[in-house]
């Protein structure tokens, strides 16, 4: 187990099909538990950036603070293999209308809404196929 500033921390790894690839173990005395986790678009070293900056931040927020002199905490970060979408999955089709905002409401046919909807889906589906990566 390593630690960020100062508090005990461990990395629970999952594969693609949420099975746990590590044992985890949590400081014997420990009152606090702190589990984490990153976003979709959060690799492993984005992920490890995430935790340590903002358990960085808490503990300098935390320090000194009467309610936690007398707990003993410990980190959990999960690490999970997300992936960045693909730019082209996230962007709306060339020459599709486009609403633009409240005004706009019903400017897309339905029939082309749903056809725009199953072709990001189409895009989409590539990406769960993949070999995961973590």
């Amino acid at each position: 187990m390593n630690d960020i500033a100062g508090i005990p921390y461990a990395e629970a790894t999952f594969d693609k099909d949420g099975n746990l690839l590590n044992d985890l173990h949590v400081p014997p005395g420990t009152t606090d538990l702190i589990v984490i986790s990153h976003g979709w678009l959060n690799d492993r070293a984005a992920a490890e950036r995430l935790y340590t900056d903002l358990m960085t931040n808490f503990a300098n927020v935390t320090k000194g603070d009467p309610a936690f002199q007398h707990r003993k905490l410990a980190l959990i970060g999960v690490v999970w293999p997300s992936k960045q979408l693909d730019l082209a999955m996230t962007q709306p089709l060339t020459g599709a209308k486009q609403a633009g905002g409240a005004a706009s409401f019903g400017a897309i046919e339905p029939a082309e809404a749903q056809q725009a909807m199953n072709e990001a889906i189409d895009r989409a589906a590539k990406v769960f196929d993949e070999p995961s990566e973590l």
